[in-house]
């Protein structure tokens, strides 16, 4: 029978990570707002960024979510400008998305801000811990088979 936790136990890492990833998003949010996009449009536009001429669907898959959802966000960077729709001429019934000169300044300022919330949120850490944290986190997402 195990013991239940106490005051003096640290809860499990997978409750701290959770914790630490809400709070950081929550946080990357308040960073980007000024931009009219939200952590969700950076994931497609990073997503779209890295592939070739990517479908909805492909899109999707990559980030985990739903077609509808998918739909979703790429009608609202298409209504700021940022990704452009096109059919595929392979494939009428295949949506191809690709960034707009927009699309790049704005994934380009999420990233440099993406960038400042990291090394604000491992600033009270020595370097050499804060490089084996990343080094760790990165591990831990090929585990999870999120690294890209």
């Amino acid at each position: 029978m195990t013991e239940p936790a106490t005051s003096h136990t640290s809860p499990p890492l997978g409750l701290m990570i959770d914790k630490i990833a809400r709070v950081s998003g929550q946080r990357f949010a308040e960073r980007i707002a000024d931009l009219d996009i939200r952590p969700r449009h950076v994931g497609l536009l990073s997503a779209a960024a890295r592939q070739d001429k990517p479908s909805q669907a492909d899109l999707g898959a990559w980030l985990g979510i739903g077609p509808s959802a998918v739909v979703a966000v790429v009608d609202e960077l298409q209504a700021l400008g940022a990704v452009e729709r096109n059919p595929d001429p392979a494939n009428r019934r295949r949506w191809t998305i690709t960034l707009t000169d927009e699309g790049t300044r704005l994934l380009t300022e999420a990233i440099h801000r993406a960038e400042e919330l990291d090394r604000d949120l491992v600033s009270t850490l020595p370097p050499e811990l804060a490089q084996a944290f990343h080094a760790a986190t990165v591990q831990i997402a090929r585990h999870l088979g999120i690294a890209g």
